[in-house]
């Protein structure tokens, strides 16, 4: 697999035989997001490739980038930059990037390394993440709290109390927060496919919109929980305790309940994917529904 600080087509995620051939992006319902046409005049001293790749780490949605070089109207050359949103919280809109397709213009397509790591598999999470010596009750690090940081991502959070600390909109990919005391925590837009909560203590915590692929939250508490319009698909609450948490228009597409407690006190309105979870009885469910 590729390291994680490593940008790779989508070819070489997970060891693949053609990892050096290049294209356009290309997978399921991917769009392209335009973010600049510059002339090469304008990148002395850093590269176009780069430059997209900054922008695009710092942009939650963004999973993977697609750069194309150009003749200008000028007759010089220029370089284009487009980000692919590959983050969304309902089926409809759900993209992947999984390869590349050659196109006569000469596109290259390289996977944010957060995202390659939550497509393939979570490498040993680190103490030392880049903003883990933060962790601690009521610890802000959103965009306008007093640390200002937003990177968690593989990070070994397990254990810490950490409660109500305000995570909104903060990157922590394939973190562990395993044991981890989280009550009344916010995590509100953040992006955490492949996060592991298990056992953790998260009563009356927010995750509106929050991006939970792969998820791990077996065994936590989760009783008044919002999680809410978030993307729960292949998420786990094996053996977690759901007494009254909210899914409101959340995808749970072959997400797992086997075990859970207190599902019937649990509000599954106008959720997505609910066909295909698994450990919901139909009488649960229906009394979930009703109470909904």
């Amino acid at each position: 697999s590729a390291s994680m600080g490593e940008w790779l087509p989508p070819n070489s995620v997970g060891g693949g035989r053609r990892s050096s051939k290049q294209g356009a992006c290309a997978g399921s319902a991917v769009t392209r997001k335009h973010q600049w046409r510059r002339p090469a005049k304008d990148f002395v001293g850093t590269a176009p490739l780069e430059a997209c790749k900054a922008e695009c780490s710092r942009a939650l949605s963004c999973g993977a980038i697609e750069t194309v070089q150009r003749s200008g109207a000028s007759g010089g050359t220029e370089h284009e930059c487009y980000f692919i949103d590959v983050y969304s919280y309902t089926s409809r809109a759900a993209a992947a990037v999984t390869h590349v397709v050659p196109r006569p213009d000469g596109p290259s397509c390289f996977l944010k390394p957060t995202y390659a790591a939550a497509l393939d598999r979570c490498p040993k999470p680190s103490p030392d993440c880049a903003c883990c010596f933060l962790a601690g009750p009521q610890a802000d690090f959103s965009s306008t709290g007093n640390f200002q940081c937003e990177d968690l991502a593989f990070g070994d959070l397990r254990g810490l109390d950490m409660w109500k600390a305000n995570f909104e909109g903060v990157e922590m990919t394939c973190a562990a927060f395993d044991d981890a005391r989280l009550l009344e925590t916010t995590f509100k837009d953040a992006v955490a496919a492949r996060a592991s909560f298990v056992r953790a203590k998260l009563d009356r915590s927010d995750f509106d919109q929050t991006v939970l692929p792969h998820a791990n939250f077996s065994g936590a508490t989760l009783r008044e929980a919002k999680l809410e319009q978030a993307n729960l698909r292949h998420a786990t609450f094996d053996g977690a305790d759901l007494s009254r948490t909210s899914f409101v228009e959340s995808d749970l597409s072959h997400a797992t309940f086997f075990g859970a407690v207190g599902v019937a006190t649990a509000q599954f309105d106008r959720a997505l994917g609910l066909n295909t979870a698994k450990g919901l009885s139909r009488t649960t469910l229906a009394a979930a529904l009703v109470q909904g």
